[in-house]
């Protein structure tokens, strides 16, 4: 009884042990291509439109015309250790076909290439159904094509990426799953998936790539350390930049007086309702991200300065945009370092710890106690996890020698 107590002792302190040390989340840096594809997206529904029904499970009539527009979008691994590529689905009025684009990410040039173009004519036999589908099977992801003449499968092409260059089994995969996206006919398109309310579910995916695309962005955010004052600041020029009803760049413009007329004549009916991020960008600009009444994603780039009135010259501001990645970061203060329209850096270093207030007065509080730190606070995380470690370790062969007989 008293061994077995022992045991149930050393699994409880084991389990606390566990629960107690510090876990870090790395940032996830790992979807460089979520802007990237986000713009492409962005690109194909501008261009040829978005495919939607009145309701879920319509259809899509294509006796009196065919049309253009973007039907569905998402990022598949062909293989387990592939990169994302974009694939976006979508019905080709000139072509009269069903159109499937396949998008690698390059890391070099830091855009989307295309890998191959499939498409699939809706000038199909009268008694065929065709079926278009993401498979799997195995390691392997598939762009699955099957026409049925009744039930049976008369036509059946899969189509994968491996190593960024595109191919066709000869044969059907042994074990596959099928998820389907829409099946036609020489008269009609029939989604299946839910593409009514204009096609909400793109809508939800391109929004899910613009948070991926926020969330990569490897600069500090300061505006927890901001001072106050600064923030005001930052709230009244954002309050103009709010009002911008198209993109604007400092870039585009040759003279200062050219700048100075486009920056103030702007005056639209955003409202901006909050600061959701300043990135620090060096020699005084930031990157600012925040909400207005009328989306949430909107940034501008400004430049910290003591030559007007409100501290912050306006470099660049988009309104319902897909967030900045780092590259365009990086790409864009290098422009803005160049730029000679770009007013000097501000003389004076920010504070970047808030004053204590009380009734608007400051109070000045003696420090009474200055005791040096024993260990440096870059270091208190790599210890303790090492600590943590060493003690789990303990318990472990503590645990093994209780489980050991009496000799």
């Amino acid at each position: 009884m008293k061994k077995t107590l022992y045991r149930l002792m050393s699994l409880f302190c084991t389990l606390v042990i566990l629960l107690s040390m510090p876990v870090t989340y790395a940032k996830d840096n790992n979807e460089p291509w979520a802007s990237v594809y986000a713009s492409t997206l962005n690109s194909a529904m501008l261009n040829c439109g978005v495919v939607s029904t009145p309701e879920c499970g319509g259809f899509v009539d294509l006796t009196e015309s065919c049309p253009t527009g973007v039907i569905y979008a998402d990022i598949v691994k062909f293989t387990n250790d592939a990169e994302p590529c974009l694939v976006l689905i979508y019905s080709d009025g000139n072509n009269e076909c069903v159109s499937i684009d396949i998008y690698r990410y390059d890391k070099k040039k830091k855009t989307a290439k295309i890998i191959t173009t499939i498409r699939k004519p809706y000038d199909i036999s009268d008694s065929h159904i065709a079926e278009i589908a993401l498979a799997e099977g195995g390691d392997y992801r598939y762009i699955a094509y099957t026409e049925y003449q009744g039930e049976t499968a008369v036509v059946e092409d899969y189509y994968t990426i491996i190593k960024n260059n595109a191919f066709e089994r000869v044969d059907a995969p042994k074990a596959k799953s099928l998820s389907g996206v829409l099946s036609f006919t020489d008269s009609y398109i029939h989604p299946e998936i839910d593409v009514s309310y204009y096609n909400e579910p793109l809508s939800v995916f391109f929004s899910t790539l613009k948070d991926y695309s926020a969330s990569n962005v490897s600069y500090t955010d300061i505006y927890d350390e901001m001072p106050r004052s600064e923030r005001d600041k930052l709230s009244r020029v954002l309050k103009r930049t709010a009002e911008f009803d198209y993109p604007f760049d400092i870039g585009e413009y040759p003279t200062m007086s050219e700048y100075s007329l486009a920056v103030n004549e702007h005056n639209g009916e955003g409202v901006f309702n909050a600061i959701t991020n300043v990135y620090d960008l060096g020699d005084e600009l930031y990157y600012v991200r925040y909400s207005t009444d009328r989306c949430f994603y909107n940034g501008t780039i400004l430049r910290r300065t003591d030559k007007v009135s409100d501290n912050y010259q306006i470099l660049c501001v988009r309104n319902d945009f897909i967030p900045f990645s780092d590259n365009e970061l990086s790409s864009l203060r290098e422009a803005y370092m160049k730029n000679r329209l770009v007013l000097e850096k501000s003389g004076e270093t920010m504070e970047w710890q808030d004053e204590p207030e009380k009734d608007n007065k400051k109070i000045n509080i003696e420090k009474k106690f200055d005791v040096p730190k024993a260990v440096s606070p870059s270091l208190r995380k790599p210890l303790a996890l090492i600590g943590g470690g060493l003690c789990l370790a303990l318990f472990i062969v503590l645990w093994i020698f209780m489980s050991s007989d009496d000799k």
